[in-house]
């Protein structure tokens, strides 16, 4: 099986909420794969890469979210756990800062969680920088009426 291929695998089978912004693209599977190979070699050797949106033609933000889902989904297929998700670029301020005029969101995995009095393992990190964000942990999924 090709890499593409299973890449499409792990993203058909993710088991785990959708999420607006899924919707195709104007990539196709193959330059989507290409990205997150990209980035996942990107993180895995702690190294730079120039900004997708300066070197892939024609990324819009649904392609984005497919390149963010396949690398959770092969995270996750490696056995990470998801163990919630994030906005981010919620204030007006930060999004114009990041040129961009809409939050995002994101997936909290088990090995991004830093416990109070914890050592922050930076040997990984490319460009390491503190952000603070408060985290709520709860025992089970939200539920019911009015629920998103």
């Amino acid at each position: 099986m090709s890499l593409p291929n299973l890449l499409k695998d792990l993203w058909y089978g993710a088991e785990y909420h959708d999420f607006p912004g899924e919707e195709l693209g104007m990539l196709t599977d193959d330059q989507r794969a290409s990205a997150a190979l990209a980035l996942a070699a990107a993180e895995r050797t702690a190294t730079p890469i120039d900004r997708l949106t300066d070197t892939v033609r024609d990324i819009e933000v649904a392609d984005a979210f497919a390149i963010q889902r396949l690398q959770i989904d092969a995270k996750v297929h490696a056995g990470a756990t998801v163990r919630g998700y994030k906005v981010g670029l919620s204030s007006r301020a930060m999004q114009q800062m990041m040129g961009v005029d809409e939050p995002d969101f994101g997936h909290l995995l088990d090995d991004m969680f830093v416990f109070e009095g914890d050592a922050v393992p930076v040997a990984n990190l490319c460009q390491p920088r503190v952000e603070f964000e408060v985290a709520f942990v709860l025992g089970e999924a939200l539920r019911g009426p009015g629920c998103t």
